[in-house]
């Protein structure tokens, strides 16, 4: 910064230099390119399998879902909230296995397929607070048969 009174410098940083052409084509910002499946080279629906906000909204969908059934009815609503909580890992199963199948397996798309995991850290979705909810104990019961 210049104090009151001295006279500017016709160029005052490297970002104005680069703009007037004085630095050469090399010192301007270069721009992110777009990351598409061709790039990273995987089909349309693996790109898709790995993008963070879907998983992210579903999963955010079955624990307010979960919510919801439990205030509604919590004694007798036992069924369904054991139903929601199924649902809730299947839909984690197959974002997951993309993280494996590209970004194991392929190892490609690790930036992509950080970002699908990071919501199953957030403490609204994780597997500690779906089985937080204040569920009966017979969505247990029912999980139990239908692993077996």
């Amino acid at each position: 910064m210049s104090a009151a009174g001295e006279k500017r410098g016709l160029v005052e940083s490297t970002n104005d230099a680069a703009d007037i052409g004085l630095l050469g084509p090399s010192a301007k910002k270069q721009r992110k390119k777009p990351v598409t499946a061709k790039s990273l080279g995987l089909t349309k629906e693996e790109f898709e399998s790995i993008k963070a906000a879907n998983v992210k909204k579903d999963l955010k969908a079955f624990v307010h879902t979960l919510n919801c059934q439990v205030d509604a009815d919590w004694h007798d609503g036992y069924e369904k909230q054991a139903e929601t909580k199924g649902e809730w890992f299947e839909a984690l199963w197959h974002p997951l296995t993309a993280v494996l199948d590209i970004g194991v397996n392929k190892k490609t798309a690790l930036a992509q397929c950080n970002e699908v995991l990071k919501p199953l850290l957030t403490p609204t979705m994780t597997f500690l607070h779906v089985h937080a909810v204040a569920v009966q104990q017979m969505t247990w019961k029912l999980w139990k048969r239908k692993l077996s």
